[in-house]
């Protein structure tokens, strides 16, 4: 069983609290192991884990459920590593994490760091999925009986007065002063200079509320 599924287990078994708890104190074991100490004496992550607020070293030497899963872990972590030589101590890209003296704050980034590094896990998995391309515009209509067929569908076409509302309402100069858009010339929308709305989108616009008579307000 690897470090981190005894690691899963316990916690697994724990209440919310204590896995919280064994989750620092499996943190801290990394941060020994990653600085080259192998010191997972009870004495020594227990100094390490009080001090960002974690389990005192009497409450993982306590004859408590809780503390039975503290000693599990760390004995876990000393088999790990007993007949293990030293790792180099070449500094590492995160390394840097070490030179923070606020032990709250090299915890939090750390934690930071890690979540960063599932996400990144998460993004590549992502990427392996296969994008399937599937056209889902319609054939043309080209025979003669299929135009008739959309000139009346066309003919047809009916807004509410409420879809009338909203469209006036969405050239009207409320709405330009709302979201600081600005029209051209040509009906193109703009914000800020870039194009939000194509040449043509006003005057489409102006030109069924012209069919329909509706009032509009100036822009």
């Amino acid at each position: 069983m690897t470090l981190d599924e005894q690691l899963e287990k316990l916690v697994l078994e724990s209440t919310a609290k204590t896995g919280k708890s064994l989750q620092l104190l499996s943190d801290i074991c990394k941060e020994q192991y990653e600085r080259g100490s192998l010191d997972f004496s009870i004495a020594t992550v227990g100094r390490l884990s009080e001090e960002v607020g974690g389990p005192k070293s009497s409450a993982i030497r306590n004859k408590t459920p809780s503390g039975d899963k503290y000693k599990t872990l760390l004995k876990a972590w000393q088999n790990e590593y007993k007949k293990k030589p030293r790792p180099r101590t070449t500094r590492k890209k995160d390394q840097w994490v070490e030179d923070i003296q606020d032990h709250q704050t090299r915890w939090l980034t750390l934690d930071l760091i890690n979540e960063n590094r599932k996400l990144t896990a998460e993004n590549l998995k992502y990427k392996e999925v296969k994008v399937l391309q599937i056209d889902m515009r319609k054939p043309p209509l080209t025979t003669g009986k299929a135009i008739a067929a959309r000139e009346e569908k066309k003919a047809n076409i009916e807004f509410t007065a409420s879809e009338l509302k909203s469209l006036s309402h969405a050239i009207s100069e409320q709405c330009f002063e709302a979201f600081g858009l600005s029209k051209d010339s040509r009906g193109r929308v703009e914000q800020d200079g870039q194009e939000m709305f194509k040449v043509g989108f006003v005057s489409a616009i102006e030109k069924i509320l012209d069919v329909y008579a509706v009032e509009r307000e100036s822009i």
